[in-house]
């Protein structure tokens, strides 16, 4: 006949199964402040390089007296943020 398991393989037996039964509810039900916590994330992505290049082609527009720095800067801070954005949700995606 076989041995009873000892205290040791049943306590590892458990944790494996309450580990999978962990990551099994964390899949099925998504957390809501998780994903809020994702589009605070993905709003500071996107703005911060807008703000800042924005900022700096404002500074290089008064330095040079055009309006033309400020736009790049402004367009070069759209684009960037943009892909950026793209970039967090095609990787959060997988």
């Amino acid at each position: 006949m076989s041995e009873p398991p000892s205290d040791e393989e049943s306590t590892g037996q458990t944790v494996r199964r309450k580990a999978r039964q962990i990551e099994r509810d964390r899949r099925k039900k998504p957390v809501f402040w998780q994903h809020l916590a994702h589009v605070g994330v993905l709003g500071w992505v996107f703005m911060l390089p807008v703000v800042t290049l924005a900022w700096v082609g404002h500074l290089a527009a008064d330095a040079t007296g055009e309006l033309w720095p400020a736009l790049v800067g402004l367009a070069a801070g759209l684009l960037l943020g943009g892909y950026l954005v793209w970039r967090n949700l095609r990787d959060s995606l997988r």
